[in-house]
């Protein structure tokens, strides 16, 4: 599921894609409201091999609200700019679109404890994270078998990529969290926004 309708026009041409391993597509801007009845129409069982939340800014609502399937496997894209201590996510907006809010596009997603916290509750391990710092992996307890569950110390990996760029150059590292400082961000262990501030996250 995509929101953009060039990407999925895209994907429907690529003809190796979706017609050799029989992929379906289907243009939708994914909310908390929509995002079970999406997957319900899709004629998924309950049981899926794998689940990927990947759409840059309500990450974390969206796999809290996915009730209708329990899937093995979940991979969530984490900001690993909000450091390994914090459990925050951007607060709740049906529309939002990353670009909009700020230019850096740094300011979307959620942090690895916001989602290793949300895993224990909804019955999955936390197994690891990409080498370039921005997927988590999970694997429902039931299935975990010789797979170690990780502590955010052991798992979580700064992303090394340069994806933001300000005032004309790509930058990288701990310092991009300077340019969202002051946005709100949702503190989930108290339930309030709160403005970001970097002095409170911890990268070591």
């Amino acid at each position: 599921m995509d929101g953009s309708s060039e990407n999925i026009k895209y994907f429907k041409n690529d003809f190796d894609i979706s017609w050799a391993y029989e992929l379906h597509a289907e243009c939708a801007f994914i909310d908390c409201e929509n995002i079970n009845s999406l997957i319900e129409k899709s004629g998924f069982d309950n049981e899926v091999g794998l689940l990927s939340v990947d759409i840059d800014g309500n990450d974390y609502w969206v796999w809290k609200a996915i009730n209708c399937i329990s899937p093995i496997i979940v991979i969530v894209e984490y900001n690993s700019i909000f450091g390994k201590n914090t459990q925050w996510t951007i607060p709740y907006d049906p529309n939002f679109i990353r670009k909009d809010k700020h230019s850096s596009c740094l300011y979307a997603g959620a942090s690895l404890k916001a989602f290793v916290e949300l895993g224990k509750e909804k019955g999955y391990n936390f197994i690891g994270c990409n080498s370039k710092g921005n997927n988590a992996y999970f694997l429902r307890k039931d299935k975990c078998g010789d797979f170690k569950t990780k502590t955010i110390d052991e798992g979580y990996i700064l992303s090394s990529f340069r994806e933001a760029r300000v005032k004309g150059e790509w930058i990288s590292g701990e310092d991009r969290i300077q340019q969202i400082k002051q946005m709100d961000i949702h503190d989930l262990i108290t339930g309030k926004n709160i403005k970001i501030n970097p002095d409170l996250i911890n990268y070591k």
